[in-house]
């Protein structure tokens, strides 16, 4: 289920899975993603959600910044050219800073 809300000032949409978020792309114009690398019982993960969205000609030059909960695969995510990567937990404020920094082409150092 897609789901409108507002944070930090700037709207956002939400999206339960990859596939969701393919399907609201298609009607919602964004400036950022934010996605959880590990997407619960599936396949189609964070991983598979960014391959994807790289090969579409569109979104290529979007922002997606990933989320995870192990330290372990930030390297790996950074390389693999993700905007920038955030470890859970995270601190209330945190994310609409990331946000802003992927937005205006910098990345944290961590």
């Amino acid at each position: 289920m897609v789901s409108p809300v507002n944070c930090a000032g700037a709207d956002v949409t939400l999206a339960a899975s990859a596939d969701e978020t393919l399907a609201a792309l298609r009607t919602v114009a964004v400036d950022a993603i934010v996605t959880d690398i590990g997407m619960g019982k599936t396949d189609r993960d964070g991983v598979w959600l960014f391959d994807r969205l790289r090969s579409i000609a569109q979104f290529t030059a979007i922002p997606v910044v990933a989320l995870t909960g192990h330290k372990e695969l930030e390297r790996d995510l950074r390389r693999r050219g993700f905007s920038d990567v955030l470890i859970k937990p995270v601190a209330g404020d945190t994310l609409p800073l990331v946000v802003f920094r992927a937005l205006t082409g910098h990345q944290s150092s961590s």
